[in-house]
């Protein structure tokens, strides 16, 4: 599953300023992480619940083409969300920019931000929050790997949500893995449940498969 991003980006005239709603159905959109470039900071909801409320609330505002881009009045947006609970399908004509839009999907979360919110201040907004946890690594910034629902990315001049995380691997059998532990894929002793058991597994079940094949 590709990992997929929501943000707003550019006036239906090519600049940064444009009228209310979406003329092109691409001034606020979602699209493929490879096309976001590459960032310098991803910030978590420490929330599971709450990282949810914000990717949602980013595909209902790409999905509602009542919301269009621009950053003459970007806080139009805030002022008719702010009316109507942060339901950001059923709001009416109005714009924002690309921090301001993330500013009000993080208030869907009930975190509370300031809807004046913008790229060069967001660091410092979202983790005086206190709802989030910061990544820079090359790991989180430059693929997407570990990406997942509700990820807020950063970088200068844009930020971003991801709407769809990266896939998680399919879990192996309990049969699979004895077979693995056999062949010495897992290693041995105290190294083995270590492994085992960060990768998801419960070590003991694991061993007790292994000791049936080996009797039989």
């Amino acid at each position: 599953m590709a990992v997929m991003i929501g943000n707003a980006r550019i006036s239906e005239f090519g600049t940064i300023n444009g009228n209310k709603g979406d003329q092109t159905g691409r001034e606020v959109m979602t699209q493929p992480w490879t096309s976001g470039g590459v960032w310098s900071y991803v910030f978590r909801p420490k929330s599971e619940a709450a990282a949810k409320k914000i990717a949602a609330a980013m595909v209902a505002a790409c999905n509602n083409p009542n919301i269009g881009y621009s950053q003459r009045d970007r806080i139009s947006l805030y002022m008719k969300a702010s009316k109507n609970g942060f339901n950001l399908s059923k709001v009416g004509k109005c714009n924002c920019d690309c921090s301001s839009l993330v500013s009000v999907c993080v208030r869907a979360a009930g975190i509370a931000v300031s809807p004046y919110m913008y790229t060069g201040n967001e660091k410092a907004v979202l983790e005086a929050s206190g709802a989030f946890k910061t990544y820079s690594g090359a790991d989180y910034t430059k693929s997407s790997g570990k990406l997942k629902v509700g990820d807020i990315l950063l970088r200068s001049g844009h930020t971003a949500i991801v709407t769809e995380g990266a896939a998680k691997p399919k879990k192996k059998t309990v049969a699979t893995l004895a077979r693995e532990v056999i062949a010495g894929k897992w290693g041995a002793g105290a190294d083995r449940v270590k492994r085992l058991t960060a990768a998801g597994y419960d070590a003991k079940k694991v061993q007790k498969k292994v000791n049936e094949i080996l009797k039989a």
